[in-house]
């Protein structure tokens, strides 16, 4: 028979995404608690409330009293056990077990330094000391493990490696799935899916795009020599850094290759002896970009086996609307459309055209003006693309390719892009805006010398309107190098972003401008937050899905219509970058330390969510490290010996939490002496969990069990857990509703509070207007009174 246990309850604080800081958060709930009160008639027994039909003297006193800090250290110990059934396992149990199988805990992670805080629930019985009931709030802190942190560097690797491993597992959590979730969800995972393909058809090539063609837009030939080395010396530079083994040295003699031929190259460029040799000179340079293409192209082939590489990816993208095709020819689809777009890039490029004269009305120019970008921008992508899939091939043609790949070169693939992008884009930002200072410079002066007669005379000898118009037309030429792509960027610019920001405001401001105030608990505004927030998502999402998909239409539809060498010219792409690079060159050198904190706070909220799914490293994956801090908490509370445990989880430490505890649920505990064994009943609390409204319409397949068929999460599948209760806000845009029925057509958010009767183990109730903020200060006391409800609820 288990012995009897001391009545006294412990709280456990898990804090949400980006930056926190450690104790924060339990200090805060601390205060929630602090702040109940409670009514006692002077001379009589406790009255929670009083009664308006009385007119007696009353106390009010507090609930909970003063709290004592104190910091410990826990010996952190992985929990890797196997699951029970491991055939029978769902998609996200699998999913766990396999970041968590390989974890070899870093030294850094042996010791885990925490903070507790030790008070008594009062029982309001004026008797001193009677009824008092130990509380002690502990913290999961998992910040420092997830991090992105204020370096420039590791933040836009960061948000490189996000935009493509959180698009790409959506998508394939969606193709694995048996059952097409319905409404909304599928317009986000479809948009995901669509998302997971565009944009490393997009990103990749047109970074390869400029390398071969940037050099073309600049006359002086010591700026075309830079531009071209750089790349050169990024990609030797991430062979010689990521090279630490003897079979890498293909690698170094590839990239060292790619520099002396760039040196060739481009000297030879600078200054061709004949006519057909700018021809060539010119094949030459487009080689050099083809050239670079080759050495990722050979990291990506060889690293198939850990991650799909481009050529998959394309194969995939026209395999899955070819249903009706016969599977035979559906894999040689993909490369008959890359070769006929290489064609159709290639004839603009050597055999230019003029361009059909067009009539039309301003705003249909405009429109065309549009879509010349996303045929610049998007058709060349794809078409680079094309070649670094069929080099991808070629490589993998050779064999024996697998057995040289490893978790740790798989890295070298993430990191690549990154390691050409900084120096280049240092190259263009700065050998571009020289350039086009310079024009400015001078297109300033000839202007100011055409306005003095007394110049004029002197420099010309004459004073006559035909020289003017010369002199002007020379120097307009030359900024036409620079200037001229701008308005066509600038349609795009511009349309593009009013649309994304219009339905972006629409949608999220209102909730927004309520992270910056104190949200009212009342119902006054919450009907109107609600709605606006639901319907705003499917409008935000629906845009989204129209301007992916409509940029690539557009550009192809543009490209057999308007295609000529002039509005291919690569220098629209050049002023796009330079243009971008120059802002944040200047925001840097002024204010570069509040650029990164503001950067890596923003882009740490998404890789938090990101590192939660993350597979590398292979031995020491976030969700292992996180996991593993999580579990050492846990098991020091079950060696304690308290009758209760309560979670707090807001935001993302929901999702941590009931991730761990629905694999501790299915783990192998039998036969073993682990504690975890021991741990009480436990009573989650979560509040703007995103496990509804983020996780499952992403991620349907690891998150099905958050539906189960409709009917909402089951607490039973978490490990220990009796009582789940939930809480949120109307405007929340991360998470609402969660625990009652998702079927087609139910509401995001309801007034009315559920879990009566048969449903008693799960509660949820909506506290008011207001966004994902708010939840642990004064303005939500219906968080304190269900907190403390939940706390004497073993007593």
């Amino acid at each position: 028979m288990e012995e009897q246990r001391e009545s006294k309850v412990a709280v456990v604080v898990v804090h949400g995404v980006a930056s926190q800081i450690a104790g924060h958060n339990p200090r805060a709930v601390t205060k929630l608690l602090q702040g109940i009160t409670f009514y006692e008639e002077e001379g009589t027994e406790r009255n929670d409330f009083p009664r308006a039909d009385q007119v007696i003297t009353k106390v009010q006193r507090k609930r909970y009293s003063g709290w004592l800090e104190e910091t410990f250290q826990i010996a952190a110990q992985p929990e890797n056990r196997a699951l029970r059934d491991p055939e029978g396992a769902t998609e996200d149990l699998k999913f766990t077990r396999k970041l968590l199988e390989g974890y070899i805990p870093p030294s850094v992670d042996g010791i885990y330094n925490t903070i507790k805080f030790c008070g008594k629930r009062l029982s309001g019985d004026r008797r001193e000391g009677s009824g008092e009931l130990p509380v002690d709030v502990f913290e999961v802190y998992w910040s420092d493990l997830s991090a992105v942190g204020t370096q420039l560097a590791r933040i836009f690797t960061g948000l490189y490696s996000l935009l493509f491993h959180l698009t790409e597992l959506g998508r394939l959590t969606l193709e694995r799935s048996e059952v097409a979730p319905k409404g909304l969800a599928f317009l986000h995972t479809t948009t995901g899916w669509l998302l997971g393909r565009v944009l490393p058809l997009l990103f990749l090539p047109t970074l390869f795009f400029l390398m071969g063609q940037v050099p073309l837009a600049f006359e002086q030939t010591a700026l075309r020599i830079c531009v071209a080395l750089l790349p050169a010396l990024g990609i030797l530079g991430m062979a010689i850094v990521r090279a630490q083994k003897k079979s890498d040295l293909g690698i170094l003699l590839l990239g060292a290759a790619a520099l002396a031929s760039g040196l060739f190259l481009f000297r030879w460029t600078a200054s061709p002896p004949t006519a057909w040799y700018q021809r060539a000179s010119t094949l030459l340079v487009v080689e050099w970009g083809v050239l670079s293409l080759a050495v990722i192209g050979l990291l990506v082939a060889r690293l198939q086996a850990y991650a799909p590489s481009l050529t998959t990816i394309i194969n995939q993208a026209f395999r899955d609307e070819a249903r009706a095709v016969p599977a035979q020819t559906r894999d040689i689809l993909a490369p008959l459309v890359v070769v006929a777009l290489c064609a159709v890039t290639a004839s603009v490029f050597l055999f230019p055209t003029q361009p059909r004269p067009v009539l039309a009305d301003p705003p249909t120019l405009w429109l065309m003006n549009l879509a010349l970008f996303f045929y610049r921008g998007w058709l060349v992508g794809l078409a680079l693309v094309g070649s670094l899939a069929v080099t991808s091939t070629l490589w993998a043609i050779v064999g024996h390719l697998t057995a040289w790949a490893t978790p740790r070169r798989s890295q070298v693939c993430g990191t690549a892009v990154i390691t050409l992008l900084v120096p280049f884009s240092l190259s263009l930002w700065l050998g571009n805006g020289f350039l086009a200072l310079g024009n400015k410079v001078i297109y300033l002066c000839c202007e100011l010398n055409l306005r003095s007669a007394t110049l004029q005379a002197l420099m010309m000898g004459r004073d006559d309107s035909l020289t003017k118009l010369r002199i002007l037309q020379r120097f307009t030429r030359q900024l036409d190098v620079v200037f001229a792509p701008l308005p066509s960027w600038c349609y795009y610019a511009v349309g593009g972003l009013v649309l994304a920001v219009m339905s972006a405001a629409l949608v999220l401001l209102p909730s927004i401008l309520q992270e910056g105030k104190s949200p009212q608990s009342a119902v006054t505004n919450l009907d109107a937050r609600g709605h606006w927030l639901s319907r705003g998502y499917k409008i935000l999402w629906g845009t989204l899905a129209v301007l992916t998909a409509s940029a690539i239409v557009d550009g192809v539809a543009s490209a057999f219509m308007f295609g000529s060498k002039a509005q291919l010219n690569a220098t629209t792409s050049v002023v796009a970058v330079s243009s971008t690079g120059a802002l944040l060159l200047l925001a840097l050198v002024f204010q570069g330390q509040r650029v990164a904190q503001v950067l890596g706070a923003t882009v740490g909220v998404g890789i938090d969510v990101d590192n939660h799914l993350r597979e590398l490293p292979e031995k020491a994956t976030p969700r292992a490290r996180i996991f593993n801090r999580y579990v050492s908490l846990l098991r020091y509370l079950a060696h304690e010996d308290y009758s209760r445990i309560v979670i707090v989880a807001h935001s993302q430490g929901s999702v941590i939490t009931a991730d761990l505890l629905r694999y501790l649920a299915a783990a192998d505990f039998e036969g073993s002496h682990s504690v975890l064994k021991r741990l009480p009943p436990i009573s989650l609390f979560t509040m703007g969990s995103p496990l509804r409204q983020l996780y499952y319409l992403r991620f349907p397949d690891l998150y099905a069990w958050v539906v189960a068929q409709n009917n909402g999460p089951d607490p039973s599948q978490l490990f220990k857990v009796q009582t789940w209760v939930n809480a949120y806000r109307s405007g929340d845009y991360v998470g609402r509703r969660l625990l009652q029925e998702n079927g087609v057509g139910a509401p995001d958010w309801t007034t009315t509070r559920f879990g009566e009767g048969n449903e008693g183990n799960r509660v949820e109730f909506c506290i008011g207007e207001g966004a994902h903020t708010h939840y642990w200060d004064w303005s939500a006391p219906e968080i304190a009174l269900e907190l403390d409800r939940l706390i004497a609820e073993q007593a």
